[in-house]
């Protein structure tokens, strides 16, 4: 949230291609998540942005087990297909929600 507070442009890639909405989606509650997705421009474009390896926030909240976040994510537009530059994706356990 402080990222926020500063004003600060979620979308902005780093030298990596690493945004800061990247590491929101592994850090924040869903509901802060999803407040930087409808208030700042979170567009199925920006949501799917990758970084230099590949990884989209789906990675991001993937890998700290953030469930409710991939959901949010998923909702949004977030591409469950993308594969990192290794050809990682995110696996069906990590998203039990997609399954019917």
């Amino acid at each position: 949230m402080t990222l926020l507070c500063l004003s600060a442009n979620m979308w902005h890639a780093n030298q990596e291609a690493y945004t800061p909405f990247m590491a929101a989606a592994g850090r924040l509650e869903d509901d802060l998540l999803s407040h930087i997705i409808n208030d700042y421009g979170g567009t199925e474009e920006r949501i799917n942005q990758a970084d230099q390896y590949g990884w989209t926030a789906l990675f991001s909240a993937a890998s700290r087990g953030k469930t409710e976040n991939l959901r949010l994510l998923v909702e949004k537009g977030g591409n469950t297909r993308i594969r990192t530059e290794r050809g990682e994706n995110i696996s069906v356990d990590e998203m039990p929600f997609i399954m019917p």
